[in-house]
C-alpha cells in the first residue's frame, strides 16, 4: 500500500481549522524509503542518482511539504539499505536533521538483526524501532531485548492479526 502523506497533511490542516487541534498535540512520524522499497509507478521524492544523504534530505523536505509541517516527531529509516555503509550514511543524515531540530526522534524499521542496531548505535542512539511482531520471527525477542536494554521505543503491529484480516 502506498503512503499518502499529502492526505495526512490535508487531514492535519482540517483538524486545526475545524476542530482547533494543534499540530503540537499530535505525534507525527514518517519514513525515508530507499529506492529498493519505492513504488516505481509513482514519482520518487528524490533523485535516485543522488547521494544517500541528498536522497534523505530531499525525501524529508517532500514529507514536510506533504504533511504541511515544519518538523517531525519521529523520522524512520524504512529498512536498512543494501549495504551497512549506505545505511550508516542515511543514519548520519537522520542525526543531522535531529541536530537541526527538524526531527525529535530517529529510528529504523524492518530491522531484525541486532548487529545492525548495534552498528547504528555506535554512531548515534537508536530511539525507535518499528518491526513486525509475529511467530515467524520468534516474536522479535533479540531486537526487543536490545530495545529494552538501550531505552529504545519498540513499535509494532501484531502479524497474526494481519494474517487473520487476510482470511476474512
Amino acid at each position: 500500500m502506498r503512503s499518502r502523506e499529502d492526505l495526512v497533511g490535508e487531514a492535519l490542516s482540517e483538524l486545526e481549522e475545524k476542530h482547533n487541534i494543534k499540530r503540537q498535540s499530535l505525534f507525527l512520524q514518517t519514513k525515508f524509503t530507499s529506492i529498493g522499497g519505492q513504488d516505481a509507478s509513482q514519482p520518487l521524492p528524490y533523485d535516485p542518482e543522488a547521494t544517500v544523504a541528498d536522497q534523505v534530505h530531499a525525501s524529508f523536505k517532500t514529507s514536510l511539504k506533504n504533511l504541511r509541517t515544519t518538523y517531525l516527531d519521529s523520522y524512520i529509516l524504512h529498512s536498512p539499505l543494501p549495504t551497512i555503509e549506505r545505511t550508516l550514511e542515511a543514519w548520519k543524515t537522520l542525526g543531522q536533521l535531529q541536530d537541526e531540530g527538524k526531527v525529535k526522534l530517529i529510528g529504523v524499521s524492518n530491522t531484525y538483526d541486532v548487529a545492525i542496531l548495534e552498528a547504528l548505535a555506535r554512531v548515534r542512539k537508536v530511539q525507535v524501532v518499528q518491526n513486525r511482531w509475529y511467530e515467524g520471527n520468534g516474536w522479535d525477542k533479540a531486537v526487543r531485548k536490545f530495545c529494552k536494554a538501550n531505552g529504545v521505543i519498540y513499535q509494532s503491529v501484531l502479524e497474526s492479526i494481519r494474517a487473520q484480516d487476510r482470511h476474512i
